[in-house]
């Protein structure tokens, strides 16, 4: 992968931020800001990655980045270098010089320790029913299988 741009990530922390707004679908939220900026095939491909990746990973996300500075932007660098693949190597040239720093002392950071509501990325009260009903082996195995992206895209 290149380096990526300063305008591809802004791009994609703004759409991040509508997105957690929650004013509509996160389809038709994207679908909308594609439409009214000028994007290439991969530049949406990237864009759309990784802001599913922090709707699906945003619990497990905010307690890694420490909950309170859980916004946008944080949670957006995150989850490139977390779940999207992106190395610091990637983002660094992207970013300014205390994003990466940010990003740097983020990813050398010990694990978390997580609940199983939030290593799942679920809500509480889903966890716990869940919990009732399956051993945690599985639970773990159903939770990564549901925060896994889809491998193909139907329309």
């Amino acid at each position: 992968m290149n380096p990526l741009s300063p305008g591809l990530i802004g791009q994609t922390i703004e759409v991040v931020g509508r997105l957690l707004q929650f004013r509509q679908p996160a389809d038709a939220a994207l679908s909308d800001f594609f439409r009214a900026r000028r994007c290439g095939a991969r530049e949406r491909a990237f864009i759309a990655e990784a802001a599913y990746a922090v709707l699906r990973r945003k619990r497990s996300l905010a307690v890694w980045i420490g909950g309170a500075g859980a916004d946008a932007k944080r949670l957006t660098l995150a989850a490139l270098v977390r779940h999207c693949g992106v190395s610091l190597r990637i983002l660094q040239p992207a970013l300014g010089r205390s994003d990466a720093r940010w990003v740097g002392e983020l990813k050398s950071r010990p694990e978390p320790a997580l609940t199983l509501a939030e290593e799942s990325d679920w809500p509480d009260w889903l966890a716990q029913r869940l919990a009732e009903l399956f051993p945690p082996d599985e639970l773990r195995a159903l939770a990564r299988a549901l925060n896994r992206p889809a491998p193909l895209d139907l329309r």
